[in-house]
């Protein structure tokens, strides 16, 4: 297979995506993966569980008939029929049993992913699935990320991001100090699901342009730089003024809930004028 095909690149990110999954809860026992039952998170062995459920359902049993993996999966792990509240009270497999799973149910998407020789082979399906699936656990990796934060937990540890990712990147950085601000310019940003495309969220509207004001945001976010801060450090600032700076008596916790209602591009809550959203801890 062509090395610089797409198929090898959707399986180089799907195994990206997953490294970075489990780097995320490296170091964390099964009591803490349940942690404390709070409206804003996930149980987070729930939710390493969910991730892989939900690539089984859509890739290997709804596209490929194939039979569940994990006997009893569906009402585990069905976040459209598992009450949130109830998560915290499920009948879990173990951390190891979880890994295993999630990595059974990768290999068998992988092994399909490597019988196409091209890209010509991948059907609009399964080009529709497999990117969903990759946003999916991109989204709840970030789930993952602000779950530790809230809970206190220490900040995960990752490699250095590589010298030609830095070299590419449009951002620029404002000091050497691995946590502090990077400046993004300002331009014009192409939002929404463009023509064409095998993939689009079903919510998304049609590309357009919009004018994106200059703004810095954290790097890295470190747990306990925010505790002594009192919060979550520099989150965004729009025309020189930080949303943390607004909060900076607020809990880690309570920032947490609201960086998920906060929207850079109108620099101010969207809870506040009541914008449909939908929750993390609902998908």
């Amino acid at each position: 297979m062509n090395s610089s095909s797409p198929v090898v690149k959707v399986i180089e990110l799907l195994q990206e995506v997953r490294e970075r999954t489990l780097a995320l809860i490296t170091g964390l026992d099964d009591e803490q993966l349940i942690g404390p039952r709070l409206s804003i998170v996930n149980p987070l062995r729930w939710e390493i569980g969910h991730i892989a459920w939900f690539q089984e359902y859509w890739i290997l049993r709804q596209m490929h008939g194939r039979a569940p993996m994990l006997a009893g999966g569906d009402s585990l792990y069905d976040s459209a029929r598992v009450a949130h509240e109830t998560r915290w009270d499920l009948p879990l497999p173990s951390k190891a049993e979880t890994i295993t799973y999630m990595q059974g149910v990768l290999d068998q998407v992988l092994d399909l992913c490597s019988q196409k020789e091209d890209a010509a082979e991948l059907s609009d399906d399964d080009a529709y699935f497999l990117s969903l699936v990759l946003l999916h656990e991109d989204m709840h990796a970030e789930a993952i990320t602000y779950t530790r934060q809230t809970l206190a937990f220490s900040a995960p540890r990752f490699d250095v991001v590589g010298a030609s990712a830095r070299t590419h990147s449009p951002v620029k950085e404002v000091n050497d100090d691995p946590l502090g601000d990077v400046e993004i310019p300002d331009g014009l940003f192409l939002l929404g699901s463009i023509s064409g495309r095998r993939f689009a969220f079903d919510n998304e509207i049609g590309a357009h342009e919009i004018q994106v004001q200059p703004f810095t945001i954290s790097e890295l976010l470190h747990a306990g730089s925010a505790r002594r801060m009192g919060g979550l450090p520099h989150v965004c600032r729009v025309a020189g003024r930080s949303h943390a700076d607004r909060n900076s008596h607020a809990s880690p916790a309570e920032l947490a809930f609201r960086k998920q209602n906060y929207c850079p591009s109108l620099g101010k809550d969207s809870q506040t004028t009541r914008q449909p959203r939908l929750d993390i801890t609902d998908v």
